[in-house]
């Protein structure tokens, strides 16, 4: 048996944004005792399945054959400490001679495409309702084949610039996040990527609080300690107490903001349902007359839950009539209706002046 002096170098292959996507580490070699067999040791950690290991052998420049290396070697080789390579330098170099120099290359090669993101957490704080804010995130790929994402979801508040994309290998894509608060609440969830993506990380945290402005816009509600100018007709009135309306300043009406917060009933428990009903520190709140709800068909989209089904209103022909009037909020349409045996929605509302 001839004695082999061993120079170890030790490479992984795909690195991106000092993210390695394979690390190979704590490589030593050894000739076991008595024999021509070199048997390397080495650490393997990386995103994803399994990776390609390759062996290159040297003495000096000159290369020689790793034919007959066996173990932690060729394709499909998962992460793990104390990795072994077996190798005969009798069987693939049977014309060496006394000791001598070799160095071993360890070559750990992945060909899947990965997933990484530069941020695991967003806060965007406190902005106020209706106005936005940006940041982005890197999402990256280092791995070795192109990654595809497929689509990207985000919680209510939050936008994205792209839903879809084909990142290649060892490249990056800068995503937008846009937080734009509709509600004075705090908001938070996943950031969730969906892709072919065989190891990484596809998640992100967002939150952020929907803030107020506190100086009140005109026709904004005297009694709410915040604001919101939704557009030049309405205003959007937060309480104390949590309570949200809407200020119209075409009618001068003020209504409850979400739509379906009173639920459905019958006409006359519709009406007494608004007459006894205590919000925002009012009470004085009815429910309206044909004119006023369905001029609300148009408006829907500012009021919250507005649903597509049958809206009350007060209007009957007569005192002493059977039918009483409602609106089809799917179409804006008012209908004279026999209200002993009808049920529809409950939407108060009140003078604001």
């Amino acid at each position: 048996m001839k004695k082999l002096i061993l120079l170890l170098i030790l490479m992984a292959t795909i690195t991106n944004l000092a993210l390695a996507a394979v690390t190979v580490s704590n490589v030593r070699a050894d000739q076991v005792a008595d024999t021509d067999t070199v048997e390397i040791h080495y650490d393997l950690d990386f995103l994803g399945d399994s990776v390609t290991v390759a062996l290159e052998i040297k003495e000096g420049t000159d290369a020689v054959s790793s034919a007959s290396a066996t173990g932690h070697i060729g394709s499909g080789i998962t992460k793990g400490t104390n990795r072994k390579i077996t190798w005969n330098a009798a069987v693939d170099w049977g014309d060496w001679n006394g000791t001598t120099n070799m160095s071993f290359l360890i070559t750990a090669t992945s060909y899947d495409p990965l997933l990484q993101l530069d941020k695991l957490s967003i806060n965007f704080g406190e902005v106020l309702v209706g106005q936005s804010k940006s940041i982005n995130v890197l999402v990256s790929n280092p791995g070795g084949g192109d990654l595809h994402v497929s689509n990207i979801t985000v919680p209510d508040g939050f936008s994205l610039n792209w839903m879809s994309a084909t990142i290649a290998s060892e490249s990056s894509k800068q995503l937008q996040v846009t937080f734009q608060p509709t509600e004075w609440i705090a908001y938070s969830g996943d950031l969730s990527i969906y892709s072919d993506m065989t190891g990484g990380t596809a998640t992100c945290t967002v939150s952020g609080i929907g803030g107020i402005s506190t100086t009140r816009p005109l026709g904004g509600d005297l009694t709410a300690i915040g604001w919101f100018q939704v557009n030049s007709r309405w205003v959007r009135n937060i309480y104390a107490d949590g309570a949200i309306t809407m200020s119209d300043q075409n009618t001068g009406l003020i209504w409850v903001y979400d739509a379906d917060a009173n639920g459905y009933a019958e006409w006359d428990a519709a009406k007494s349902r608004c007459s006894g009903l205590i919000y925002a520190g009012y009470d004085d709140w009815f429910l309206p007359n044909i004119y006023q709800i369905q001029a609300m068909y148009s408006q829907k989209g500012v009021f919250k839950d507005v649903k597509e089904a049958f809206y009350w209103s007060s209007t009957f022909d007569t005192p002493d009539s059977d039918y009483r009037w409602l609106v089809d909020m799917r179409n804006g349409t008012a209908y004279n209706v026999y209200y002993w045996t009808f049920v529809g929605r409950v939407w108060p509302c009140r003078s604001g002046q």
